[in-house]
């Protein structure tokens, strides 16, 4: 959970770095939540370490972030599938 005064920028939070390869945005449901992806791809130790940031509005000023990701294209494949297959986040207020 993350508190961001006047809105979160998904591009100050993560820089780019020399060893980005990929990076692309888009939209999904997660947890059955409507929310917003940034995917990026760096090399890491002679592979592509895959990452993707999914983040949501929880509150005027408070954002929920989730990041998933693996080392290897089957990693991340496996850890996408753990989180798309997740029901509804239910958060305590």
């Amino acid at each position: 959970m993350l508190y961001r005064e006047g809105g979160y920028d998904i591009d100050s939070e993560f820089q780019r770095n020399e060893d980005e390869v990929i990076r692309s945005y888009g939209k999904h449901c997660v947890a059955g939540n409507d929310a917003e992806y940034m995917h990026f791809e760096q090399r890491f130790d002679g592979c592509i370490s895959i990452r993707r940031v999914y983040y949501w509005q929880y509150q005027p000023e408070v954002w929920i972030a989730c990041i998933v990701g693996g080392n290897s294209s089957e990693q991340f494949k496996e850890a996408l599938s753990i989180l798309e297959n997740s029901r509804k986040l239910k958060l305590v207020q």
